[in-house]
C-alpha cells in the first residue's frame, strides 16, 4: 500500500492513543471517526439506529461526566453517542456487481494506568493516555487506525473495485458486549465476506496467522444476594447475612471447573458487601467471568452457577438474581476453503503466513462471524504478528508499529483478490 495511507494509520493510531475510553464510554473517539470517515464520503450509521440489546451500561453520572469532559466535541446529532450508543458502521457501494465485503473494528480501550517512564515509547514521544487510570493496553487504537487508513485507501481506489464495503468500528468488545448489541439492533448489513483482525497476541513480527481458532466463549455476570440487615450485637439472629452467602457461592464456583472433554473458567472478580463492622450485610453482589471453549460446556457450566448460587442463597435465607453484563461464542471453527485461498493469495504475494494459530482467549467479534456464517457469507480472522514491549491489558502494553502497515498490505491484497474489477 503506498505509503500515505502507512503513515496515515501511525498518525490516527497515535491521535487515539491518547483518548483511551472504556466500553460504552468511547465518545470522542466516536465522534473521531464519524467525522473522518464523513471527509472520506463514507455513508454512515451510528447511534441508537446500530445498536439493540446493550449489556453492562454504566450509570447515568458516568454519561454526565463524559459530556463535560468531551463538550468541546459536542454537536446535537451526536446526543446518542453522548449517551453511550457509540461505535460506527461505514458503508460504501461502488455501484458495481460484487459481494459485500466487511471488516471488523474494535474501540475501546482499558482501564489501566499507562506507564510514564521514557522506556515506553508513547509516553517517551508524547502520546500517552491523557486520561489518568485509562489506556488503549490491548491495541484497539491500532485496530481502528488500521480501518481509518483502509477506508482511505478504498474510498481513493473504488473505481477499480466492486460490490459494496463495509467497515464496522465495534464499541465494548472489553467484557464482550458491543457486538451482541449491533447483532440485536435490527439494522446490521447483510455480509458477504467479514474479515477481522488483531494485533499481537504471541504472532512473530512481520507474520500473519491466517483462519485464527481457539476462541473461547464468555460470560460475564453479577450475581446480587439480597439478605436482611441487622445489629451484630443485640440482633445477630434478626439479619440474613448476604456476604456470607455471597462468599460461599464464591468458594464453590471455583470448585466447578472440572470438564474431561474441554477447557472450563471460572473466575470471581469482584465482590462487594457490607455497609458497616457491626451491621449484618443485607446486600452483596458478586462479579463473575465464565469461559469455556465448547458451546456445551459453558452451558452447563452456567447452570452449576445458578444452582451452586440458589443453593449458597438457601443456606443463609437471600435471595438471589442473576444480571448478564457480557457474553461471546465459542468459535473454534475455520472456512477451511477460505483460509486456504487466503493463506495462497498472502503466500503468493510474499507475506510470511501461519496458519490456524490458536486465540486463546475471549472475543466478541466470534459473534459477528458465527452470524455472517450462519447467514450465508464467510467469515476469516487474521492475527498480525507485532513485537510487544509489554503484555496485553498491562501499563507497559505497546507494539511495534510496523504491524500497521503490514495489516494494511495484507488487506490490499485480498481486496484486490476479493473485490477488484477484471
Amino acid at each position: 500500500m503506498e505509503q500515505c495511507y502507512r503513515e496515515e494509520a501511525v498518525k490516527i493510531r497515535r491521535i487515539l492513543h491518547t483518548i483511551p475510553e472504556e466500553g460504552w464510554q468511547e465518545v470522542r473517539t466516536t465522534v473521531f471517526l464519524i467525522r473522518v470517515l464523513e471527509q472520506y464520503g463514507y455513508q454512515l450509521q451510528y447511534g441508537k439506529e446500530i445498536h439493540g440489546v446493550r449489556y453492562g451500561v454504566p450509570d447515568q453520572k458516568v454519561y454526565e461526566k463524559l459530556h463535560e469532559r468531551n463538550k468541546d466535541v459536542y454537536e446535537e446529532r451526536f446526543e446518542d453517542v453522548f449517551q453511550g450508543y457509540t461505535g460506527v458502521i461505514a458503508q460504501l457501494d461502488t455501484g458495481r456487481e460484487g459481494e459485500a465485503v466487511a471488516f471488523r473494528f474494535d474501540l475501546d480501550g482499558l482501564a489501566v494506568s499507562e506507564c510514564s517512564g521514557k522506556e515506553h515509547m508513547p509516553s517517551r514521544e508524547g502520546f500517552a493516555s491523557q486520561y489518568p487510570g485509562s489506556m488503549h493496553a490491548c491495541g484497539h487504537d491500532g485496530h481502528m487506525a488500521v480501518g481509518i487508513a483502509l477506508a482511505h485507501w478504498v474510498m481513493v481506489h473504488k473505481e477499480e473495485l466492486k460490490g459494496r464495503f463495509v467497515f464496522i468500528f465495534q464499541p465494548a468488545e472489553e467484557g464482550v458486549r458491543g457486538a451482541k448489541s449491533m447483532l440485536t439492533s435490527g439494522r446490521f448489513p447483510h455480509i458477504d465476506r467479514l474479515f477481522a483482525m488483531h494485533i499481537g497476541l504471541g504472532m512473530e513480527t512481520g507474520k500473519i496467522g491466517v483462519g485464527t481458532r481457539g476462541f473461547l466463549g464468555s460470560e460475564h455476570m453479577n450475581l446480587y444476594f439480597h439478605g436482611q440487615p441487622s445489629h451484630s450485637g443485640n440482633a445477630p439472629e434478626e439479619g440474613k447475612n448476604a456476604l456470607l452467602a455471597a462468599a460461599t457461592a464464591a468458594l464453590a464456583i471455583h470448585s466447578l471447573t472440572q470438564y474431561r472433554a474441554g477447557i472450563a473458567r471460572a473466575n470471581v472478580g469482584i465482590m462487594h458487601a457490607g455497609t458497616g463492622h457491626n451491621v449484618v450485610p443485607g446486600e452483596a453482589v458478586l462479579g463473575v467471568n465464565l469461559r469455556a471453549d465448547q458451546e456445551e460446556i459453558l452451558s452447563d457450566l452456567h447452570r452449576r452457577v445458578e444452582e451452586t448460587v440458589k443453593g449458597a442463597a438457601q443456606m443463609f435465607e437471600n435471595q438471589t438474581e442473576l444480571e448478564m453484563i457480557g457474553v461471546s461464542a465459542c468459535y473454534d471453527h475455520v472456512n477451511e476453503a477460505f483460509a486456504a485461498q487466503a493463506e495462497k493469495v498472502l503466500k503468493d504475494a510474499g507475506f510470511a503466513v501461519e496458519r490456524d494459530p490458536v486465540f486463546g482467549a475471549s472475543e466478541d467479534v466470534t459473534m459477528l462471524m458465527r452470524q455472517v456464517e450462519e447467514d450465508g457469507g464467510e467469515a476469516l480472522h487474521l492475527m498480525i504478528g507485532a513485537e510487544l514491549a509489554g503484555n496485553h491489558h498491562s501499563g507497559s502494553f505497546d507494539f511495534d508499529e510496523s504491524a500497521l502497515a503490514l495489516a494494511l498490505d495484507a488487506y490490499e491484497v485480498l481486496i484486490r483478490y476479493y473485490a477488484a474489477v477484471r
